[in-house]
């Protein structure tokens, strides 16, 4: 059985240092991003000498584990682990986000593929240039909201904001009994608790009486992974492209999850584009 225990603040630095000199942000081991969503998810993880492992629980399919973070020679020794740990716990043996650069290494195994999502790497410059998106569609969304709120001034963050952002949230939301409202504003809470010291990048877009969005993102080298994307209907375009003017020359990419993109018929030479599988692997029978 493996020895899990709660994801903290504390593991982030362990982690980093795991996935030093990884593309993590090419798959979902981003370990801000898994700190911030253990707010609202059971998220757990375990350390060994020469592996790690990562076990999270969704509404949807229930419990899943991360592919585990160890050298090629070591997966199918860790795989074995995750098969029987989820055997001993009487729940499914299901790996969650394994990227395709990492399929190589599982081709040999059962598995059963029932769910596809996506990430959109963008770069800076062609979303501040409008150049990643049907022009005509993207600046007809811009010039309609400038025209309508021509105060609109991007404000940086700071933790003394809280307040004003859950107002903001009160305000946009239309049930504020529901699930999703309830996980949002802790999700909220969280990011805005470890602003300074996950040193995460927010701005305000507000004009002089009121707040149009908020927009949080991390920094990962040369990427700025875009965490948090809240806004009133028909800001989200200027948003993003005002956020893209602002930080294009400190960054070339911007990551948008799926349900920040903003026209699904983006040119694919105009983007790079990132697929993660999930995988459910079926328990071996023993063999005699």
């Amino acid at each position: 059985m493996i020895n899990f225990h709660k994801f903290t603040f504390f593991d982030i630095k362990r982690l980093q240092h795991l996935l030093d000199g990884k593309n993590y942000w090419l798959n979902e081991l981003n370990p801000i991003k898994i700190f911030l969503s253990s707010v609202n998810n059971s998220m757990e993880i375990s350390f060994t000498n020469d592996v790690c492992y990562i076990r999270i629980y969704k509404d949807d399919i229930g419990y899943c584990y991360y592919p585990p973070i160890c050298s090629v020679t070591k997966i199918t020794e860790a795989l074995d682990t995750i098969r029987l740990d989820a055997k001993e716990k009487g729940i499914d043996y299901q790996l969650i986000y394994l990227s395709e650069e990492e399929l190589f290494n599982y081709e040999k195994y059962n598995y059963e593929l029932y769910e596809q999502i996506g990430n959109y790497i963008y770069l800076s410059s062609e979303l501040a240039n409008y150049k990643s998106f049907s022009k005509r569609h993207y600046k007809h969304k811009i010039n309609d909201f400038s025209k309508l709120h021509p105060d609109i001034f991007p404000k940086k963050l700071v933790k003394e904001d809280l307040n004003d952002v859950i107002l903001f949230l009160d305000q946009l939301s239309q049930n504020k009994n529901s699930k999703d409202y309830f996980d949002l504003v802790n999700y909220t809470k969280n990011l805005m608790e470890h602003l300074y010291e996950l040193n995460l990048k927010g701005l305000v877009f507000r004009g002089e009486k009121e707040v149009y969005g908020i927009i949080i993102c991390c920094e990962i080298g040369n990427l700025y992974d875009v965490n948090y994307l809240v806004a009133v209907p028909g800001a989200k375009e200027k948003i993003i492209a005002e956020f893209a003017k602002l930080v294009m020359n400190k960054t070339k990419y911007i990551s948008l999850e799926r349900e920040n993109v903003l026209d699904a018929t983006l040119p694919k030479e105009l983007r790079i584009v990132k697929y993660y599988t999930n995988f459910k692997y079926e328990d071996k029978k023993e063999e005699n």
